[in-house]
């Protein structure tokens, strides 16, 4: 923990405790610019915000998120942030200081993830102004990146027939599971028997990413996988896929994650995700015909808009559209207009 040590422009001696060596040269530069420029402001020093960490900060939204359902992921992007600016004062980081540290982030990060990084450290000063622990947000002005959220990925037929011949047999049962309920992987890895409702055909989830519970159908393919996981020994956990995925702190399912890549490697397949299993479950569905409001209800997407990034997979129906209306002008010949009144 450095300090500093100036005399303002009334010959009076300061004395700030700072953080780290590097915030406290840049914070002893500033005091020497505003005394020279005659803006030093003695209260500004003896200010109740003065001596925030940012830490402190990270801390309270931490704390903040603990109940939410997307606690882990929140987490793990604030302790980037932390080590990103240690222990600097609040006030003291700037706007260049957070472009610059999203330069260096989106070199190995996709500008989707970025932009959650970015959200993150947002509700981090917001959350600092309600509790009154900072006068201003360095993050005001700082924008978001364009993302392309095009879905070029699914799993086709001839790649699904050569990930189950390299697949072991339980974790075929999940992707079965993941391809006929659309499951994000967090929920589904951590479903429970409790979860799980053979009377109604139902997934209870628990943990959505909205936070909230929600329900999922299940069909005759979905069903089936279930009752062969249940016929094999349940943990003392309740956890429907915990041999898959063996619960660690932090439930990154980083074993699930590995086996995937690795059979995905083994089958010749290249380029997919686990997640790419939710955009097979949504493909599937528009190409053969479901209403897209249907599928957006069963990805429980916000907004169908979300959902209208699968539209372009079904082209036939789009055509389908435009022919209904030569039915509609059969039946009403009076008002469709003839091929001479365009002569002109």
């Amino acid at each position: 923990m450095y300090w500093i040590r100036y005399t303002d422009q009334y010959g009076k001696i300061h004395r700030e405790k700072v953080g780290s060596f590097q915030a406290a040269v840049g914070r002893y530069e500033q005091r020497k610019t505003e005394v020279r420029l005659g803006r030093f402001d003695p209260e500004n020093v003896a200010g109740k915000h003065r001596h925030v960490l940012f830490s402190e900060l990270v801390k309270d939204r931490m704390e903040a998120t603990q109940e939410l359902a997307s606690c882990v992921a929140g987490k793990n992007r604030l302790r980037w942030w932390v080590q990103r600016f240690k222990d600097m004062p609040a006030d003291s980081i700037t706007f260049q200081d957070i472009q610059k540290s999203l330069v260096e982030l989106r070199k190995n990060r996709t500008p989707a993830t970025s932009n959650r990084y970015l959200a993150s450290l947002k509700a981090t000063f917001n959350l600092g102004l309600r509790n009154q622990k900072v006068d201003r947000s360095p993050c005001v002005g700082v924008k978001s990146v364009p993302e392309n959220n095009e879905i070029d990925r699914w799993l086709n037929s001839k790649e699904e027939e050569k990930l189950f011949a390299v697949l072991p047999p339980e974790y075929q049962l999940a992707v079965t599971v993941a391809l006929h309920t659309g499951l994000r992987k967090r929920e589904q890895m951590s479903l429970k028997w409790s979860d799980i409702c053979f009377f109604t055909n139902r997934i209870t989830v628990r943990n959505a990413k909205a936070g909230n519970i929600q329900y999922i159908p299940m069909n005759v393919l979905a069903i089936e996988a279930f009752k062969k996981l249940k016929s094999m020994p349940v943990h003392v956990s309740n956890e429907v896929f915990y041999r898959i995925n063996i619960s660690t702190s932090g439930r990154n399912y980083y074993k699930v994650d590995k086996v995937w890549k690795q059979c995905c490697k083994e089958a010749g397949i290249a380029k997919i995700r686990w997640h790419d299993l939710r955009h097979t479950f949504a493909s599937r569905m528009v190409m053969a015909g479901v209403n897209i409001l249907t599928v957006s209800k069963l990805l429980r997407h916000a907004d169908v808009k979300i959902t209208m990034r699968y539209a372009h997979l079904a082209p036939e129906y789009l055509q389908e559209g435009v022919n209904a209306l030569i039915n509609w002008s059969e039946r009403a010949p009076e008002l469709a207009p003839s091929i001479g009144d365009f002569s002109r």
